[in-house]
This record gives C-alpha cells, structure tokens and sequence, in this order.
C-alpha cells in the first residue's frame, strides 16, 4: 500500500513562505507500524458495517479473490470509495462515530498537506463534501485492507 494523493473539490488556504496559497491536494498517509494500531477503532467500524451488510460486501470479496487470482497490479482498485460509502451508511453503525475517528486520524497524521500533518485550521476548512470523500477514501485504499487480512485463508 502507498500513500496516496486525493484532489479537493474545494481549494484550502496553506502557509507557504508567509503567503498563503490554495492548495488543492493532500496526501492520506498509508498506516504504517505503530500508526496501524491507531486505525484500530476504525477499522472495528468498518467490520462491524461489513458484517452487519454481509450479502452486499460479499460482492465486493469475490472480486477481490478473483483479481487476486488473475492481477496482482490492481490492489488499489479492489474496494472502491463509493461502495464503502454504501456499505457505512446501509448499516447500523453510527456515522458520526467513523467521521470523528477519521478525523481523529487525520489530525494525528493520516492526512497530510504539503508533506506536514494537516492542522486544525486546515481540516476546518476542507468543506464537508472533501471531508466524507476523504474519510471514503482512506477506508477503501488502507482500512478495508488492514481489516481484511485478518481474514484471508492461506
């Protein structure tokens, strides 16, 4: 998994040299080491919405192991942000919960502008519609990922 870049609908007012510039794209930082145990809560989230919406994501697995079988080069295309917003918002998990915890997430570091965490000034100014597509984002690119190894067979 690498870190990925996601463009805004909305440009954000970033510091650079004393003047402030729009900035148009972050980075979601790909959870790595010590950073994986703080997605935990998330990634409880995300399980408990897969289980809860079972015969929906069973789709969504089967053409994991059948791109698996045929094309290791598309793991960034398995789980796509859309469908994880159908699946959070089909279930019963409380979507204030998934939205605190990433923003949580983000500001610890898994949001990044210009190569520094972003801060809380920034993340206010990211419009509502940037924010949800964030969130989406980062859960099909690295939590679905993280929360689906645990069940894969050998």
């Amino acid at each position: 998994m690498d870190d990925q870049d996601v463009y805004l609908e909305s440009p954000i007012k970033v510091s650079n040299g004393g003047d402030l510039d729009d900035c148009m794209v972050v980075t979601l930082m790909c959870p790595k080491k010590k950073f994986i145990r703080k997605t935990y809560k998330l990634q409880q989230l995300f399980t408990t919405a897969q289980v809860q919406q079972a015969e929906l994501y069973a789709s969504i697995i089967e053409s994991r192991e059948k791109d698996d079988e045929t094309d290791d080069d598309k793991e960034d295309e398995k789980v796509t942000h859309t469908q994880i917003m159908q699946m959070l918002l089909s279930s019963r998990v409380n979507m204030e919960e998934v939205f605190d915890e990433f923003e949580r997430l983000a500001l610890l570091g898994a949001v990044m502008v210009n190569d520094k965490k972003i801060n809380v000034l920034q993340w206010d100014a990211i419009t509502d519609e940037d924010k949800e597509g964030l969130m989406a984002k980062y859960m099909a690119f690295f939590i679905s990922t993280l929360a689906l190894r645990s069940f894969k067979t050998t």
